[in-house]
């Protein structure tokens, strides 16, 4: 909506009343916490140069040409909403941008998780503005994932002592973190001696082959891995997989085309795969 002002300026009797107008297609903006795109207004003016200001720093304001200001921001780090004003003038004749800009946004649908004993890896959906943010475990037996821009993966190691543990994920995006509590119990004397005789399950590089214009969903192949106490073994892709265009199940280690392939652009990915029993788990470094 264009707002407009008119003040009409006289001098002597003699002379001709001067005509100022100046009108700015937009009032308000509204953008994200992590807007990094500028926006131009337009501006229409008459009687005299416009000139620009914002009265805030993390806002700003510049006149491209006689008809279009642009307007840019900084990133907002903070939980808090934040507003601003630009005003355009032509002497004592202004229009004003109020600006209003959201804080980032993070939340964790769990804020506690209580795991038993043997090694377990549990996934934690996220809520964040743009889908930035980290994680990371303050005890060396836990471990965080960012999985994919939605899912914190957090994998504990054995306890193999009798008594019971905490430990604290923070996820962060900016200046606004979140945090997990991870309370694992204790080992009892069946576990503990299930744990030191229980040995890590075994996988060895594997390569697979895809038609480029195959569709999400083809089946790429399956890892193949084992274990000697013949365990339910889980299944993860943790490094390798340029633009998430495969996908793995978690239970059977089925790997499946999840996004575009081309060929001029990757010929080959090699990807890393770990594979768990619960309580080890092992990597296989090249399944191609």
């Amino acid at each position: 909506m264009a707002v407009g002002i008119a003040l009409i300026a006289c001098g002597g009797d003699d002379d001709k009343p001067v005509e100022i107008k100046l009108a700015l297609a937009e009032t308000s903006l509204s953008i994200s916490a992590d807007e990094l795109e500028p926006t131009d207004i337009a501006v229409t003016a008459s009687g005299g140069e416009w000139t620009v200001a914002s009265n805030v720093n993390w806002l700003r304001a510049e006149k491209v040409d006689s008809e279009t200001l642009r307007v840019s921001y900084d990133k907002n780090n903070k939980a808090e909403t934040r507003e601003g004003i630009i005003t355009a003038a032509i002497g004592e004749v202004s229009g004003t941008i109020n600006v209003t800009q959201e804080g980032v946004k993070l939340e964790l649908d769990k804020s506690s998780l209580s795991i038993p004993a043997e090694a377990q890896a549990k996934d934690i959906a996220v809520t964040a503005s743009g889908g930035k943010w980290t994680a990371v475990p303050n005890v060396n037996w836990l471990t965080a994932e960012k999985v994919n821009e939605k899912t914190l993966r957090v994998r504990a190691n054995a306890n193999t002592d009798a008594d019971s543990r905490t430990g604290i994920v923070t996820a962060s995006s900016g200046e606004v973190s979140k945090t997990l509590t991870v309370t694992q119990a204790g080992a009892t004397e069946d576990n503990t001696e299930q744990n030191t005789a229980n040995t890590a399950p075994v996988i060895a590089d594997q390569t697979f082959s895809v038609p480029e214009d195959a569709n999400n969903g083809t089946a790429v192949g399956t890892v193949q891995a084992s274990d000697a106490e013949t365990n339910n073994l889980m299944f993860a892709i943790t490094a390798g997989n340029t633009g998430d265009v495969f996908a793995i199940v978690e239970g059977t280690g089925a790997i499946t085309v999840a996004g575009a392939l081309d060929f001029e652009i990757t010929q080959s990915y090699t990807l890393k795969v770990s594979v768990s029993d619960s309580r080890h788990h092992c990597q296989c470094d090249q399944c191609k």
